[in-house]
């Protein structure tokens, strides 16, 4: 199984989604876009007519939107991929593990994890709740 599979054959719901996705998205990217002067008219204009062409393709027919979709969904598919291991490794490396250094250097041990060989016993004492009804209101 691998991480990310590839749908090559999109059933007719998902083409319809997206077909609704490129009405809704595409329209707007183009209007936060020429709004903000990021582009010029009409590259706005030609976004927002893409996304009714494809919404138009979608409710011709699931085979006219099909290549549109698998071309985009290939070329997501490697950003994605990538930053998603970007994202990841900067978390591990940037957070948990100087957190984990951290507590190293101050000698936390949250687990109990260190031998004691003067303790008889590493059992934690627990205290029984006060009534039946504490059962039901735990937090």
């Amino acid at each position: 199984m691998a991480l990310v599979e590839m749908n090559w054959h999109p059933d007719h719901r998902q083409c319809r989604q997206f077909g609704w996705g490129g009405l809704v998205i595409l329209p707007l990217i183009a209007l936060l876009l020429g709004w903000a002067g990021r582009i010029p008219l009409g590259w706005a204009i030609g976004l927002g007519a893409a996304g009714v062409v494809i919404f138009t393709l979608s409710r011709i027919s699931d085979s006219l939107v099909r290549p549109v979709y698998v071309g985009l969904t290939l070329l997501g598919l490697p950003i994605g991929w990538v930053m998603s291991y970007v994202i990841l490794a900067a978390f591990y490396y940037g957070l948990l593990t100087p957190l984990a250094v951290v507590f190293k250097i101050i000698g936390r041990d949250a687990l109990h994890r260190k031998p004691d060989k003067a303790a008889p016993t590493y059992w934690v004492p627990h205290r029984p709740p006060a009534s039946m009804r504490q059962y039901f209101n735990q937090f």
